[in-house]
């Protein structure tokens, strides 16, 4: 059963692997944008768009005092930061200084029209915050708007696979046993199905078949990028009832905890279907 496997806290890994492109928007009196838009699309399928209004004169080009809005669009919520930039530095470096109270500037990078980079932890409305980092590839440029995710929403079916290896070594078990018993070198451990009613249902492998078996049903709830699962019927006497909380990043949900029986970290990656 899954309790069994999957007990304690579920932790979020968020991988990001970003590609950007840049447009601009509007003009004044003089043909000249009054703001400019740069759209990141990441590999997890989530979409960052920050668009620079400029202030009181003639020609775009950033300046300290400019009105910034970053809008981080996940998979199943939608983050919004807003600030100003507060300096600028060499090599297209911005500055940005959010809104909210003890809130930290962090810093984006623009080089030839497009954002290549986002350092430190950026802060949102409602008090959270994340912080990707490092040097992004930039994408062909020009359009407005552009595409969200490779999901749009959580519904649907989400697969956990294990190597035989894997679960060997966190059963403290002989991998030839496994391979005695005909279980694959990889085979789907867990699937999860996400309904469009707020509904799931979850699927363990019988090992003894390799056969996935319907093992529990519930609800489930999401808010923001954080998803929790309710049980209501389950095949095992020992389920505790309710699933501790689990992070959706793009197309995975990702876990990190210890088997139960044997105290050993595990690592638990749904992949969307």
């Amino acid at each position: 059963m899954m309790k069994r496997f999957l007990p304690g806290m579920l932790v979020c890994l968020l991988a990001f692997g970003f590609v950007f492109t840049t447009c601009d928007n509007g003009s004044d009196s003089d043909g000249d944008p009054n703001t400019v838009n740069y759209e990141s699309k990441d590999t997890e399928g989530n979409t960052y768009t920050l668009t620079i209004t400029k202030g009181p004169r003639a020609a775009y080009t950033p300046a300290v005092g400019d009105i910034y809005v970053l809008i981080i669009k996940m998979i199943a919520s939608q983050l919004t930061s807003k600030g100003t930039i507060s300096a600028l530095g060499a090599n297209g470096v911005l500055t940005l200084q959010p809104n909210y109270d003890d809130s930290s500037t962090f810093e984006v990078t623009i080089n030839g029209g497009k954002m290549t980079a986002i350092d430190g932890t950026i802060a949102h409305e409602g008090g959270s915050t994340n912080a990707p980092s490092g040097t992004l590839t930039p994408g062909s440029g020009g359009g407005g708007g552009g595409g969200g995710g490779t999901n749009t929403n959580v519904v649907g079916t989400w697969e956990y696979e294990m190597t035989r290896k894997e679960f060997a070594e966190i059963g403290d078990m002989p991998e030839g046993i496994l391979e005695l018993m005909g279980l694959p070198a990889k085979f789907v451990f867990l699937r999860l199905v996400l309904n469009a009613d707020k509904t799931y249902t979850m699927y363990e492998n019988d090992l003894k078949t390799n056969t996935l078996q319907e093992d529990e049903t519930g609800t489930y709830e999401v808010v923001g990028n954080t998803i929790t699962l309710t049980m209501l019927t389950s095949n095992d006497d020992d389920d505790e009832g309710l699933l501790p909380p689990g992070t959706i990043s793009g197309n995975k949900i990702t876990i990190n905890t210890t088997s139960k029986d044997k105290g050993k970290p595990v690592t638990v990656t749904f992949i969307k279907k």
